[in-house]
């Protein structure tokens, strides 16, 4: 039967008509009828009508999404699968699989079975019996329990490796593939069908005793390299939810290849058009070996030559992607922390090495040397202050017009690789590292990213209670060319605490005389310290003079502005199109129901909720003069790594908000004066602030500085007499993300993974318009031709007013409402709810309309439910 004529012939049988009047005859759907047998007996034995019907439904699931794999074995002339009886010692944990079985080929089995399964002896055609014969087989033991749907999918797969790969070459897949490929996209292939989703799976099986949380969501040690096979000898044996048989030589390597199925999983269901990159991947040549090398160049080849260009960053893209939404898929996914999602548990099942702590709530900075395996990822949890968040949601979400808290983190090696790390933060990939290679030794080479503060989550019970999950990945672009490092990791929280006492001589615009203005003082809110990372050029410093060295004027010199008050919040807010643009993350519409991106956040609480029409309408109130400060330093070039006392400038502006006018003091005074008796002349100048630097490499550039400020006396009688005049005192300390040297024995920058990110952008814009019939990712709550990002916030009763029938008729009804409505009613019969059949479509958009809108306001009425029965019209 075609996708929803089940429903719609329910709903055409309510109305009392046949389906066959709006219709024509269809090809009878396909089954694969199971021969039922008793081990001990070697007689045949009935199959149950429900295992009889799952089989076939996930059957025609896989003749419509892709095609059936090819069986064998033959009852009658017809294809046929195996349900079979088991001797009792022959009990193990399998419940289904996919090989070459000869069943009755034992002395003792009955003639009339034999003939049936493989025609009469000595004429027959059919030489599987005793020679070849590919076949799926159930365990009547198994077959009445939860997973049974997932693990006939799972066997299906291996059907289609042998298909695709051939008899010869699928024998060589190592484990990670064999399994991983069956249970992934088994699995995948399955999540639109009811109770079969992530989040079915995840809630179901947390509180089990068994392994099934681990087996069906594919939660391995992910901080050892993806190939399993290929460091069999140091993979983990300890892993909590291994099977009793992975204790045995070998056996946790088997285990580890199949829970691989995540990243195979997410090969097809994290992008519209993952079907089609896997249908493409299992077509082309594959290794004659188990090298886990050749397999890997095969995959990643296999994902690039895609004429789609589905994955065209390849396996490193996958990878990513997969892990930074499997870390936290508690909160994403399952939306829930108990058993084993709570985050003690499931964190075990992830990381051997477990997550490291990175406090920055009352520090700014967290150093430490972090080994990082071949193709593997290591685990972080950040924390930092939740200033100017609101963290009593479901996730933490913008207060008022701030900014989200920032944060930035450097890899550092000395082997290497920087190219070939991804670092991944509440589950989105960073985009845009800055990659630096020192001239003329590349493997000398530094990785950074910029990101934001914005817990998922963050009271949940058993969760991570505010701490963010921060991952560092290891993918080349080559994955068989993967190596591992150690890397020196750095998190910096940028900012600053200030004392400003500073006043300034302006002009007052009524009384035209002048009069002092004080400098704003720094309020509760943070000092706000760029969050990017000071790149300063290393060439020969042009000509300057004593003074201007002594006062920093020129020079081989760098800066760092801080700001706090009114001028932070435009400095932050005119960053904001930039962090909302490189923090969108399109590609969690694949995967994620209703997630807000640390763009939208922004974009949400800046835009849509008008935190930045406020922050202007207070500006205008105070006339459009900011209140609050900027603090310029200038400090001396540094060697990298050195570290010190030295002479510094500053330099403070405000505007004086009352008058109007701009005002200013720094720490310049004088450093030789002479005087002529009368008035005193300023011959050299210097200045009066020191910097002391406890921390200055690429992670970062922490220091305290002190300087006392002057300004030059207006007054030209007091002048005479005092040139410079005391202005205030300032004392801080600071954190930035730290300098990169350019130029003459400096760094360069690294632009080779550009090309490939501005290819995989385009291809994610693509696939977000693919249409939905032939999309792969299309989630089992998202209505027909609803496209993500575009669906229904809540499922819940409809608004007050629009429940009755009254005010629900056939002028009122959309394509929505129906298509929902049929959806409801395939999730009843047991449908896969899949796309709309367009001549079932057509066949209902050609009856009356008023025939059947009574039944969809009774499901709209009763809150448009995911499964609704129909009771006649």
């Amino acid at each position: 039967m075609s996708l929803r004529r089940g429903a719609i012939a329910v709903i055409l049988c309510s109305l009392a008509l046949p389906l066959s009047a709006q219709q024509g005859q269809k090809e009878a759907p396909k089954t694969l009828p199971l021969f039922g047998y008793d081990e001990d007996t070697a007689s045949e034995i009935e199959v149950p009508p429900k295992v009889q019907a799952d089989v076939d439904r996930i059957y025609r699931l896989y003749d419509k999404k892709w095609t059936v794999p090819t069986i064998d074995t033959l009852y009658n002339g017809k294809i046929v699968g195996f349900y079979r009886k088991r001797n009792e010692s022959d009990f193990d944990n399998v419940a289904a699989s996919f090989g070459n079985y000869l069943p009755f080929t034992t002395p003792g089995v009955t003639e009339p079975l034999r003939i049936r399964l493989c025609g009469r002896l000595g004429i027959s055609k059919n030489k599987w019996c005793t020679i070849y014969g590919h076949s799926v087989r159930f365990n009547a033991d198994r077959a009445s329990e939860w997973n049974f749907p997932l693990l006939t999918s799972h066997e299906f797969i291996h059907g289609k490796q042998r298909d695709l790969l051939g008899d010869a070459n699928w024998t060589f897949l190592p484990p990670w593939v064999l399994d991983g490929q069956a249970n992934g996209f088994g699995y995948g292939l399955l999540e639109n069908l009811p109770n079969l989703t992530r989040k079915d799976i995840a809630r179901k099986t947390a509180t089990m005793k068994n392994a099934n949380f681990s087996f069906f969501l594919g939660l391995r040690f992910y901080d050892h390299p993806l190939d399993v096979d290929s460091i069999a000898q140091s993979y983990p044996r300890n892993h909590p939810e291994y099977y009793a048989e992975a204790s045995d030589p070998g056996g946790h390597i088997t285990m580890a290849g199949y829970l691989t199925g995540s990243f195979f999983r997410h090969m097809l269901r994290g992008r519209s058009g993952g079907l089609k990159a896997v249908q493409h991947l299992m077509s082309r040549p594959s290794p004659r070996t188990k090298d886990s090398n050749a397999w890997l160049a095969w995959m990643d080849n296999g994902l690039k030559s895609d004429p789609n260009k589905i994955w065209p960053r390849g396996v490193r893209e996958v990878y990513a992607e997969m892990i930074a939404e499997l870390a936290d898929m508690p909160d994403l996914i399952a939306r829930a922390r108990f058993g084993k999602l709570a985050a003690d548990q499931y964190d075990k099942l992830l990381w051997s090495d477990g997550c490291r702590s990175v406090d920055l709530t009352t520090s700014r900075s967290w150093s430490g040397a972090v080994p990082i395996r071949a193709l593997s990822a290591r685990c972080f949890r950040v924390k930092l202050p939740p200033d100017g968040l609101d963290m009593t949601g479901e996730a933490a979400s913008m207060a008022g017009t701030d900014m989200p808290p920032a944060f930035s983190v450097t890899a550092r090696s000395t082997t290497g690789g920087c190219g070939d790390f991804e670092l991944t933060s509440r589950a989105e990939v960073v985009e845009d590292p800055l990659v630096a290679k020192a001239t003329g030794n590349p493997n000398d080479c530094t990785t950074k990213w910029h990101s934001y503060y914005l817990p998922l989550n963050p009271n949940a019970p058993g969760g991570l209670k505010g701490w963010q999950t921060v991952l560092l990945t290891n993918v080349p672009s080559r994955p068989a060319n993967a190596r591992g490092h150690m890397l020196q990791v750095t998190f910096i929280r940028p900012g600053a605490e200030a004392t400003v006492d500073a006043e300034a001589t302006v002009e007052d615009p009524v009384r035209k005389t002048k009069v002092k203005s004080r400098a704003p003082k720094p309020g509760p809110k943070p000092v706000v310290a760029p969050n990017r990372t000071h790149i300063v050029d290393r060439d020969p410093a042009p000509d300057c003079d004593a003074e201007g060295r002594a006062t920093l004027k020129c020079g081989n010199e760098m800066t760092v502005v801080l700001a706090y008050g009114q001028v932070a919040d435009l400095s932050a807010s005119s960053n904001a199109t930039g962090a909302i643009l490189g923090h969108m993350y399109p590609q969690a519409q694949f995967t994620r129901e209703d997630y807000v991106s640390t763009g939208n956040a922004i974009q949400k609480a800046l835009f849509d909720e008008g935190g930045l029409s406020k922050a202007a309408a207070k500006l205008a109130a105070s006339g459009g003069l900011p209140d609050g400060a900027s603090v310029k330093l200038t400090l001396p070039q540094l060697a990298d790594g050195q570290t010190g006392t030295f002479p510094a400038r500053v330099d403070v502006g405000w505007l004086d908000v009352v008058r109007k006018a701009e005002a200013g003091v720094d720490s310049i005074t004088a450093a030789q004066t002479r005087s002529d008796g009368q008035c005193l002349f300023v011959e050299t100048r210097r200045s009066d602030a020191t910097v002391t630097i406890t921390m200055n490499d690429h992670g970062g550039l922490i220091g305290t500085l002190t300087a006392r400020l002057y300004e030059e006396n207006s007054d030209p009688e007091s002048a005479c007499r005092t040139p410079i005049l005391p202005a205030g005192q300032l004392s801080l300390s600071f954190a930035t993300p730290g300098v990169i040297y350019s130029g003459e024995g400096g760094y360069s920058f690294d632009t080779e993974n550009y090309a490939e990110r501005m290819q995989s952008a385009q291809s994610i814009a693509m696939q977000v318009a693919m249409p939905m019939a032939e999309r792969s990712d299309h989630l089992a709550t998202w209505p027909d031709g609803v496209f993500p990002g575009t669906q229904p916030a809540s499922t819940g009763p409809a608004p007050a007013g629009r429940a009755s029938t009254g005010q629900c008729s056939a002028t009122t009804v959309t394509d929505a409402d129906f298509i929902g409505f049929v959806r409801a009613v395939s999730a009843a019969e047991g449908e896969e709810p899949e796309p709309m059949d367009a001549e079932a479509m057509a066949a209902m958009r050609s009856m009356d309309r008023s025939m059947y809108t009574p039944m969809i306001c009774r499901w709209i009425a009763a809150g448009r439910p995911a499964r609704y029965t129909v009771d006649g019209p």
